[in-house]
């Protein structure tokens, strides 16, 4: 070139038994190289176009109705191909050891869905299965490459796990109806990010878990109130059973306790039941609200016993929580009062018997006395 001093802009160049072709600039230095040696290096430092005079990207590749607009990167040793159509779909195709040609793996729609395994995908991301085990895994660099997201088939069921940075399952959802979904040492929150429990659930509204069964019928577990708790059951809506948060509730229908006979041993009769009877008080009192706001004790008039006094009697009716404070078992106290009942009657019915013979012995002595006077002519 005229435009530096003697300065290559053309060179074909012999390398060792390889050809080489080289385009320079005007001072010299290399834009274009074409090596002929199957391991060389041919380059463009420019912009590039095929069946394009004007690129403007570093390759640009334009076609008529004979080439569509195409190009296709493609391994010398068997049909494997990415293919780029312009207006088309981006296509991957590749080859394996059973099939002489190349299926199609992965396609990239024109509309912007791709398809993993599918050539007409549905969605964004559409991936089939051709058998059972792993569709989509996302690995960790936490551990040696630990999956901690998969979707994977099973049969004809699907499944999604996560898992934890070990690869250890905490989490699995069944798309079967006989098949087991579960959260596995986790907290479960629903209208709450901080779950506390293993299944905590919020909402500014009454709370509900429903549970139902496919005829309709379905239960209720209900919390509602503001500033007081009130727990219920439901069955189809109507109310069965409620609980509150001072300890009060009630129920629709009788409660039952076992009482077997088959079941127990050391049966006795309870002794001296008037006795312990009398030995009991019976109070009424209001809870002391003011000392122990965390109970949520009412404001009512009372009806009831005193638990220790009860322990010094009925020792077997009382029981003392964690937290220290004793407790009564009231229906504890129905057995003795049936005995001290019986044991009244039986007094009673002495007394009657008493009495009947006391009137008898009067009527044989104003009868006795009735006769002395007669006698005497007292009459």
């Amino acid at each position: 070139t005229s435009h530096t001093t003697d300065a290559k802009i053309f060179q074909v160049v012999q390398n060792n038994s390889d050809g080489l072709v080289k385009v320079n600039d005007a001072n010299g230095n290399t834009s274009v190289q074409l090596d002929g040696y199957s391991g060389g290096s041919s380059f463009v430092m420019s912009k590039l176009g095929v069946g394009t005079s004007s690129p403007q990207d570093a390759l640009q590749v334009n076609g008529g109705a004979l080439l569509k607009d195409r190009l296709r990167l493609m391994r010398t040793s068997g049909p494997n191909y990415v293919d780029f159509n312009s207006g088309q779909n981006l296509v991957f195709r590749s080859i394996d050891t059973t099939d002489a040609n190349a299926a199609t793996r992965m396609i990239i729609q024109t509309n912007g869905n791709i398809g993993v395994n599918n050539t007409a995908p549905d969605a964004k991301l559409s991936v089939d299965a051709d058998a059972d085990g792993d569709l989509i895994n996302v690995h960790t660099s936490y551990t040696s490459d630990a999956k901690i997201f998969q979707v994977y088939q099973s049969g004809t069921n699907g499944y999604l796990r996560l898992n934890d940075g070990f690869g250890n399952n905490i989490i699995q959802l069944a798309g079967y109806s006989q098949g087991s979904s579960y959260f596995y040492n986790s907290n479960v929150g629903i209208g709450t990010t901080s779950p506390a429990t293993k299944l905590d659930i919020e909402d500014s509204a009454d709370p509900v878990v429903r549970m139902g069964r496919a005829d309709g019928t379905y239960w209720n577990q209900k919390v509602t109130g503001n500033n007081s708790f009130n727990y219920q059951l439901q069955y189809n809506g109507s109310t069965f059973f409620e609980m509150h948060g001072d300890g009060g509730g009630w129920m629709q229908g009788s409660l039952a306790q076992n009482s077997d006979r088959r079941l127990k041993r050391n049966i006795e009769t309870i002794p001296s039941a008037l006795k312990t009877i009398s030995q009991l008080r019976g109070v009424k009192y209001q809870w002391r609200q003011d000392e122990f706001p965390n109970r949520h004790f009412d404001a009512k008039t009372h009806l009831g016993f005193v638990a220790q006094e009860i322990e010094r009697v009925l020792p077997e009716l009382v029981s003392e929580g964690s937290d220290g404070y004793k407790s009564v078992t009231y229906n504890g106290i129905m057995p003795i009062l049936v005995e001290a009942v019986k044991e009244q009657q039986q007094q009673i019915e002495t007394l009657q018997a008493q009495n009947e013979a006391l009137a008898e012995s009067l009527r044989q002595i104003q009868a006795q006395l009735n006769q002395l006077m007669e006698g005497s002519g007292t009459r």
